[in-house]
Order: C-alpha cells, then structure tokens, then sequence
C-alpha cells in the first residue's frame, strides 16, 4: 500500500504509447539489459507465450495464476514423498519441475502483457511483488521436499539456503522501494533461479528412481543433496552480500535486519521441532511491509 501512495517513488515500468503497442513485436518488449541464458529463455518461451496471449487476460490474471501453481507445484512434491511406486514418485517429481518451468513463464509473463497492453500500474507492482513474497519460499521449499533433502544430514544447510533465499527477496523489495528498480546480482537472476529450481526437482527425481529400481546403495544420493545444499547455502549467502553492501549506504538496513532476527527465531523453532518445514517458510514470507 505505501508503495501505491508514495507518488515520489519512481516506477521502472512505464505504459508505452498507443502507436508502440500497436503491431508490437513481442521481443521489443524484452529489456536490453537482460542478457545471457536468461534472455535466451524469455525469448525462446515467454515471448512465444505473450504473442499468443490474448490482450483481454490481464497481468493480475497472471500473477494469481502463478500463485496458484506454486501451491500445486508444492502439493506434487509432497505427493512424491507418498508414492510407494517409484514409477509414481518419479511422475510426480517431473510434473512439479513442468510446473515449476511453468511458473517461471508465468512470473516473466505478467510484467510483459503489461507493458504489452498498456495495463501498467503501481497497484499491479504491489499484487506481483506481494503474490511473489509467498510463492518464492514456496518454490524453494517444494524443491527441497521434492528431493527429500529435509530427511538428510543436509537438514542445516538445506534450511540456511531456504532462509537465505528468503533474506535476498526481502533485500530485493527493500532495495525496489528505495530505488525504484529491481537489481540482479552478476551470480544469477530470479528467471535463471527458477530454472534451476526446475532442473534441480526432475534432476534428484531421476537420481533416486534410477538408484531405486536398480536396488543401489542411497547413500550417492544423501551425498550428492548434502553437495548441492552445501554449495546453495554458500551461493545465497555470497547473494545476500551483494544486497547487504547495498542497502547499507541507503540507511535502510533496519529493516532488513529486523527480519532476520525474525526469520532467524523461526529457524530456531522449526530445528527445537515447533515448526514444521511448510509451516516455517509461510511465518518467515518477506511480506511487503517488510520493505
């Protein structure tokens, strides 16, 4: 709501013209700044996605829709756990990475049929950013139910990587209301993240499957979850210092550090096994008033 009333903030999404919109490419709609495998993702199946949109489905049409699915995505993962068929399991598990794969389409989706139709608007920012403020740790903890990485010695770094991810989109938030833009790290972006997020929930998928039906030993994988938890939670933390160096010039770190004490209470109750892990990422969601 603050960020709807402040009228000095600057929006970075600007409606374009009536003569822009008309005959538009959908590509014209994609910053320059993005570049990479990122670029090379929105190009290849969001733009496809925006020229068959129809100009009637509105982006907060969108965002719900995304909401939704990463409810669905969660509800899959946790599915897997319940199949006594690894065939069944393995179903699960690739249709929670479609899903996921679906839900970055969607979370590049809403912004561009904005900017498509001209349905730009501050209130529009707010609902995305605060529908996103759920469905991240959503996402991350769907993956890590997915993979089965919370029944693991991985359990720690596991949820450090969960909570940090969570830290990075606060810090996101906060730095947006100060500055009126979204900033990436050079480590990855939110696109390239969620890709990740659904290479990683078919990759463990298969893994466990193949290992199941051949009747070998689980313990490669209980390494390898440990391997990537590991390297997850030292990635996000490199992340969050990006955003800490960045916030602390504009003398906004209260904020940003009222929430850690906040997630890190949470952390405290879910390993003393007062929380569980779906209940945990739901009382530490970076919601706006954060910001």
């Amino acid at each position: 709501l603050a960020m709807v009333l402040d009228k000095n903030r600057v929006s970075p999404q600007r409606s374009p013209s009536p003569s822009k919109r008309t005959n538009a490419s959908s590509s014209q709609f994609v910053s320059e700044n993005i570049v990479g495998l990122e670029r090379w993702l929105i190009l290849t199946f969001v733009t496809p996605c925006l020229d068959w949109m129809p100009e009637w489905v509105t982006p907060n049409q969108i965002s719900f829709a995304n909401a939704v699915l990463v409810w669905v995505v969660l509800l899959l993962a946790q599915g897997s756990l319940e199949q006594e068929s690894h065939e069944l399991a393995l179903v699960y598990r690739v249709a929670g990475g479609l899903g996921m794969f679906a839900s970055m389409v969607l979370d590049c989706l809403d912004g561009m049929q904005a900017r498509k139709t001209g349905q730009c608007s501050r209130l529009g920012e707010v609902l995305d950013h605060g529908l996103d403020t759920v469905s991240v740790p959503i996402s991350v903890t769907a993956v890590c139910i997915g993979a089965n990485m919370f029944a693991h010695p991985s359990d720690i770094p596991c949820v450090l990587g969960l909570v940090n991810s969570i830290h990075i989109y606060n810090a996101q938030l906060i730095l947006y209301y100060r500055t009126g833009k979204f900033i990436h790290p050079d480590v990855t972006t939110g696109t390239e993240g969620q890709f990740g997020l659904a290479l990683t929930f078919v990759g463990f998928g298969a893994v466990e499957y193949i290992l199941k039906t051949t009747g070998s030993s689980m313990q490669g994988h209980t390494l390898l979850v440990c391997l990537y938890c590991c390297i997850t939670a030292v990635v996000t933390t490199k992340v969050l210092w990006f955003y800490v160096v960045r916030l602390h010039p504009l003398g906004c770190m209260t904020p940003h550090l009222i929430f850690h004490c906040y997630t890190m209470a949470a952390m405290y109750l879910y390993f003393a096994g007062w929380l569980d892990a779906i209940t945990c990422l739901l009382y530490t969601s970076p919601s706006p008033r954060d910001s």
